[in-house]
């Protein structure tokens, strides 16, 4: 079974530059390291990172990494732009070989695509939640609305 996770990136402080450069707080560094101890309990390997470029989501996917052995990584600003389709695209190219997907983004967008993919109400991902699904088909070309279970949230 295919398995997809969605974790929003960490308290971020604020910036005197741009909000691509924010950094993750000493809060949220310390949040992700306690998620990441957890999720290393339960998740042996990810197969494939799909990463905003953002200061923020690369370090959130470092801590997740530095516990949890990910494959393959792949950072694009798509992420970070937040689009809908351009998320549901970046995923329906997952090659097929892949069985598990990690994707660090930003609100509000991955919140919609966690309530579009799951079938359910709007789930609002606060700063360093986490969320785990099962794709109910074979292959990531087919995903859409409602073709994931949501298995797990942790914030």
């Amino acid at each position: 079974m295919k398995k997809l996770f969605l974790l929003r990136h960490g308290e971020a402080g604020f910036s005197d530059g741009m909000d691509h450069e924010r950094n993750l707080t000493a809060a949220g560094v310390e949040q992700l390291k306690r998620l990441s101890s957890k999720l290393s309990e339960e998740i042996d390997e990810i197969d494939l990172l799909l990463c905003s470029t953002a200061n923020r989501t690369v370090q959130t996917a470092d801590l997740i990494a530095s516990t949890i052995p990910i494959h393959h990584k792949e950072f694009t600003r798509e992420i970070y732009e937040g689009n809908l389709n351009v998320l549901i695209n970046l995923l329906s190219n997952v090659p097929k070989s892949v069985n598990s997907c990690l994707l660090v983004g930003h609100n509000p967008i991955i919140s919609l695509l966690l309530s579009h993919l799951s079938g359910l109400s709007y789930q609002n991902m606060s700063p360093g939640t986490f969320a785990q699904l099962e794709m109910v088909l074979d292959t990531w070309d087919l995903i859409g609305a409602d073709t994931f279970i949501l298995k797990e949230i942790n914030s």
